[in-house]
């Protein structure tokens, strides 16, 4: 579309991407942010709890799927191929490509086809994980004859009655009594996990339109955790942090929609900052009521000013 200028818009699809849109000659400093994000993001294995299986119905969208996980605990979305080809090493749900799951996870059907019946007999049997969220009444095929319908409840009896696989109980519940923390905690924040050999990287979004302070838990022990600025592709080290039991807490500083990665390596890197955001020092308290007015701003200041509460912050100083 060359002679759409500025573009058109695919209602929730997406926006028409090219040269002509008016932020085009702007976008740079946004294009580098994204590149920074998306390379660190292809790096390794992305790690989740959970393997979802959305079902065999049809038809099926992810728009129709109802599964809500506690923060901290991720998933991805298997398709039945996917799941025939599931194999258990060490207790792991395993896949060709390398990637593992603690849990298969079935989603609230009454329909399973045999094909499906047995393969999850074979994983349990391997030592697999299995939760289900409802109990399988029959097949969502015709083309199964009566005998494969028979096939179908003596394997469901011999699995979901019998507790082989886990059924009917809260998912916290189920986690709790495996011991299985949440991969991370952060009040109000978002967040990704990937593993690149001995490196976790954490990819943490402050979805806020105000600043704010954090506590993080991530499920990382002995390693080093580092800040890296996708923003300016600096990296710091952390030196606040405590590691209590197989957790490391970390405190974050976030301006407003702004993320992070916390990057943990088992040695620390060399030569980086240890001040990844702004030092704040209050030059006098402020108790009564007050007023600034501020007759012009540079951009660099501006950004910088707090409308939200009695204060004003200007550089890195807070005075009220």
């Amino acid at each position: 579309y060359a002679d759409m200028m500025p573009g058109l818009t695919h209602r929730r699809w997406g926006e028409h991407f090219h040269r002509y849109n008016t932020w085009w000659a702007y976008s740079r400093p946004w294009m580098d942010y994204l590149a920074r994000c998306q390379y660190l993001l292809q790096q390794g294995q992305f790690v989740a709890d959970f393997c979802y299986w959305p079902g065999e119905g049809a038809p099926l969208s992810v728009y129709d799927m109802e599964l809500t996980l506690e923060q901290g605990y991720d998933y991805d979305i298997c398709a039945t191929e996917l799941l025939l080809e599931l194999q258990v090493r060490d207790g792991r749900l395993v896949l060709p490509s390398g990637m593992s799951y603690g849990y298969l996870l079935l989603r609230n059907t009454d329909r399973l086809t045999l094909r499906v019946a047995r393969k999850i007999q074979q994983l349990v049997e391997a030592g697999a994980k299995v939760i289900a969220l409802g109990r399988p009444q029959g097949s969502p095929s015709l083309m199964d004859d009566p005998q494969d319908e028979v096939e179908l409840e003596r394997l469901v009896t011999a699995l979901w009655d019998t507790g082989r696989v886990i059924s009917g109980k809260p998912l916290p519940e189920v986690l709790a009594a495996d011991g299985l923390e949440a991969d991370f905690t952060g009040p109000g924040l978002r967040y990704l996990h990937r593993r690149l050999g001995d490196c976790d990287i954490y990819f943490v979004a402050h979805p806020q339109d105000a600043p704010g302070e954090v506590n993080c838990t991530f499920r990382v022990t002995g390693k080093i955790p580092e800040l890296w600025d996708p923003e300016t592709g600096q990296a710091y080290a952390l030196t606040d942090y405590q590691q209590i039991g197989a957790r490391t807490v970390v405190a974050l500083h976030f301006e407003p929609l702004q993320s992070w990665f916390v990057v943990f390596r088992p040695e620390p890197g060399a030569g980086l900052s240890t001040k990844p955001w702004m030092a704040r020092e209050t030059l006098r308290p402020v108790t009564d009521s007050w007023q600034v007015t501020i007759t012009r701003a540079p951009p660099s200041i501006a950004r910088h000013l707090s409308w939200h509460r009695p204060s004003c912050r200007i550089g890195t100083r807070v005075c009220g």
